[in-house]
């Protein structure tokens, strides 16, 4: 699936401090519920409103390394719309849920482990699915 329109997806890579990520979201389901179907608003539009117009597909997966929490997510953008100002806005959306390291990228940005998950045939169970995935 992501093979086809490279162009089209967005490797995303959230870090934030294990402990302060505790005490807010409790679980990765939940930063994801919140970034991706909450109604905190940026440029007068709410998360929810943002992620349906301009994604609809995608996956997610966690890491523990050190006091860091590292979430990644490959998002499936409708086509074309990825641009400058897409990217900006969803790191806005991100850092007003708490403030983190973000790095937005294409899907040559992908660290190794990424790269190997996916290229191996049962790699993909490592992700959640998110967004329209499911129908696929």
């Amino acid at each position: 699936m992501i093979n086809e329109n490279q162009q089209d997806w967005i490797f995303l890579e959230i870090k934030i401090n294990l402990t302060q990520f505790l005490i807010k979201f409790k679980s990765v389901s939940s930063f994801y519920r919140l970034l991706s179907n909450g109604n905190y608003l940026f440029n007068g539009k709410p998360n929810r409103v943002f992620f349906k117009t301009n994604f609809n597909k995608g996956f997610y997966r966690s890491s523990i390394i050190g006091d860091r929490i590292i979430m990644v997510f490959l998002l499936k953008s409708q086509e074309n719309r990825i641009n400058e100002r897409l990217i900006l806005e969803l790191k806005v959306r991100i850092k007003k849920l708490m403030y983190c390291d973000v790095n937005v990228d294409d899907l040559s940005g992908m660290d190794e482990v990424d790269r190997i998950l996916l290229n191996s045939a049962n790699g993909i169970n490592f992700y959640q699915k998110i967004l329209g995935t499911y129908n696929s």
